[in-house]
């Protein structure tokens, strides 16, 4: 127990020395999306909320998305994004976890567990990033197609 201790306090000293300071980190950013109903694909719109560092690309990203089939179901998912340049279009990989439940009644049991992943790029005009995204969920029929823009 003691080592398990040690290690923890060891790994967020590390960690804490380690990470940027506050003026170089950005601020957390919301986003919407949605798919576009002409296009082929499962039909959705999505809340994002989305946390990462300048100097460390990784970034972690939580969706609340309402999909369309017969019904409606609420997907909740966990993801990482990986974008491959800090330019005005970057293109990103993106990969996570989700469930999904049936309408509002859907109780705690998952319809839908899983993961995901995709390819997305983004466009950074002035202080918001416009992005279009293909993710597909490990169990689902088709892909989501998303386009969406972060505040």
């Amino acid at each position: 127990m003691r080592h398990v201790l040690l290690t923890v306090v060891g790994a967020t000293v590390l960690v804490a020395g380690a990470a940027p300071p506050a003026s170089a980190q950005r601020a957390l950013s919301v986003g919407v999306a949605a798919s576009v109903p002409s296009l082929p694909g499962t039909q959705h719109a999505m809340i994002t909320l989305e946390a990462g560092s300048r100097r460390f690309p990784l970034r972690f990203r939580a969706d609340v998305a309402a999909v369309s089939y017969d019904g409606v179901a609420y997907q909740y998912q966990a993801s990482l994004l990986l974008p491959f340049t800090s330019s005005r279009v970057a293109p990103y990989l993106i990969g996570g976890v989700g469930i999904e439940t049936d309408g509002l009644d859907g109780g705690p049991t998952p319809s839908w567990s899983g993961i995901r992943g995709g390819v997305g790029v983004r466009y950074r005009l002035a202080n918001r990033l416009l992005f279009v995204e293909s993710v597909a969920h490990s169990g689902l029929p088709r892909p989501m197609l998303s386009l969406g823009v972060q505040f």
